[in-house]
């Protein structure tokens, strides 16, 4: 999909909203957001460079509830399921769900037109696409990054076409 250049802020301000509701912000909750506009918009460096700088303003400041409303609204329409997903697995990535940011996604999809009911259904299925994830890299989710590695690799070489 392709996003237009003005819609980079407000999908930042939303997402680091939703990096920040839990009061802390995690080193692997940011590379959420960087991995999104890189691996899955595949944006140009140039423009890569500007949202890291905006990550990092957000990461400092304070993103007021007007702010998020505002930024919500510029949202194309057509890419909120998606930037939703992708809020929901930034939620979840440290394998909690806090009541903050619980909150946090029922206000952003309320205000994406989703029901309470369908934010814990994209709740259920990230967290249900999270523990496959681990389940089929047998290690658990506390497992550190070398151990994620170490096991992908392995299974990696046991799936291997030439096995």
């Amino acid at each position: 999909m392709e996003f237009p250049s003005q819609a980079d802020h407000p999908i930042v301000v939303l997402l680091m909203a939703v990096v920040k509701a839990d009061q802390k912000v995690l080193e692997e909750e940011v590379e959420l957001v960087h991995s999104f506009f890189s691996r899955q918009l595949r944006l140009s460096s140039k423009r890569l460079s500007r949202i890291r700088a905006l990550v990092a303003r957000y990461s400092k400041e304070d993103i007021s509830t007007d702010l998020l409303e505002n930024a919500i609204e510029k949202i194309p329409e057509a890419a909120r399921e998606l930037i939703f997903s992708q809020a929901v697995d930034i939620a979840i990535v440290d394998d909690e769900l806090s009541a903050e940011e619980r909150d946090r996604l029922l206000l952003v999809g309320q205000h994406f037109g989703l029901s309470e009911s369908e934010v814990r259904r994209y709740i259920r299925e990230a967290v249900n696409r999270r523990e496959d994830a681990f389940s089929l890299l047998e290690v658990t989710p506390e497992a550190d990054w070398e151990e994620i590695q170490a096991a992908y690799e392995k299974q990696k070489k046991r799936y291997a076409p030439s096995q």
